[in-house]
């Protein structure tokens, strides 16, 4: 009984989960350094058996952050608990954050930080990270940020600095949507880890 209860769960979450996805969005996939890397799909992977090892921390679904004092904007709702798997790149290496989808009516600028974790990422407390800023576009020419990446199939790429010493970080990409006035909606996409190195 209470197996069959889960797999009703489940199914209704499936059957939902495309009209969730569609109303917001999130990032499923990463390209870094010409590698691809899922991220984590919170409408179906907690339900997977096993539950598959992501490079981004977890995110509760595509909903904004709402208050800007909480700790979740460091790495969404649940983006405290660290990941084991990492990815790999070069100094200078592309990242493209390919996002599952984005309303046109959620315009905004698009920011992609970093942070060095100054060891492990899989243990490191976002809330206490000191970012830097790789990548920022805001409105120009009439056109916000996030009118570009719909453009561009919701894709952005950000390049790591190529100045950067090998080591663990941590890469925090964010649309804040400003559809709502007085009240931004901040997308920060869970902050991924990966393993800079030299080659």
């Amino acid at each position: 009984m209470f197996s069959s209860t889960l797999s009703l769960a489940a199914l209704g979450l499936a059957l939902i989960a495309p009209t969730v996805v569609n109303a917001h969005g999130f990032i499923h996939t990463y390209e870094i350094g010409g590698t691809s890397y899922s991220g984590w799909l919170p409408f179906s992977d907690p339900y997977e058996s096993p539950v598959p090892s992501r490079i981004e921390r977890k995110i509760p679904g595509d909903g904004p952050i709402l208050d800007v004092t909480s700790s979740d904007l460091a790495c969404n709702t649940g983006g405290e608990s660290g990941v084991k798997a990492i990815a790999t790149a070069a100094a200078g290496s592309k990242i493209t954050f390919d996002w599952q989808s984005w309303p046109a009516d959620h315009m905004g600028p698009v920011t992609t930080y970093m942070t060095d974790c100054k060891g492990d990422c899989s243990t490191f407390d976002a809330s206490n990270a000191k970012w830097f800023k790789i990548d920022a576009a805001g409105y120009t020419n009439g056109q916000w940020a996030a009118t570009q990446l719909i453009a561009n199939g919701a894709k952005w790429t950000s390049t790591i600095p190529s100045e950067l010493q090998a080591g663990e970080y941590l890469v925090r990409h964010e649309i804040i949507a400003l559809h709502d006035a007085g009240a931004p909606q901040f997308y920060p996409s869970c902050a991924y880890v990966y393993r800079l190195r030299d080659f």
